[in-house]
């Protein structure tokens, strides 16, 4: 059963900033015929994460066409693709241990994804997210989320239901 397993919260009693950590990695890739649309180019990831306090980040930025191919589908396109994901413990924020079964931690969270270009990818996700304790798996990340949409022309921006995911790293 899920939620008999033991959970282990973050401890926040004595300071704060005991479990910082961060972390960066650098890609270099090439995608064939990723979908949609058999797209192939070169990219550049940053890939990074941590933690400090309260916040818990992770986040990418992908540099397209590295090489400037004019012959790459990605030429004229938007350089740039960021998805970036602050979560703020609710434990830390409280100075609660707000655990329960497998759920090891609570956060406010929020995910945000934007590309460079004036009618491409710009939304935002904010909602709740929990960590839980999954035999097998270690921790896995569980989202409710609400979508605010400001992507591809939809410059009103559109909020749509809350929906639930498996989280980010």
């Amino acid at each position: 059963m899920l939620l008999s397993s033991v959970s282990f919260a973050a401890d926040y009693s004595d300071d704060i900033h005991k479990n910082d950590y961060s972390w960066r990695q650098f890609n270099l890739m090439y995608a064939f015929d990723e979908l949609p649309g058999e797209s192939s180019h070169d990219y550049m990831e940053m890939e990074f994460g941590g933690r400090s306090g309260i916040v818990d980040l992770y986040g990418y930025l992908d540099i397209f066409n590295l090489g400037s191919i004019e012959s790459s589908d990605k030429a004229d396109s938007d350089k740039m693709f960021l998805k970036i994901a602050p979560r703020f413990s609710l434990d830390g924020i409280t100075g609660k241990d707000l655990s329960f079964g497998g759920v090891q931690e609570v956060y406010v969270s929020t995910l945000f994804s934007l590309d460079g270009g004036e009618d491409g990818t710009n939304n935002s996700f904010f909602g709740l997210r929990a960590d839980v304790n999954v035999p097998c798996l270690d921790k896995v990340g569980v989202n409710l989320y609400a979508l605010y949409d400001k992507s591809f022309g939809n410059r009103d921006g559109l909020c749509n239901p809350p929906i639930f995911n498996r989280g980010e790293k």
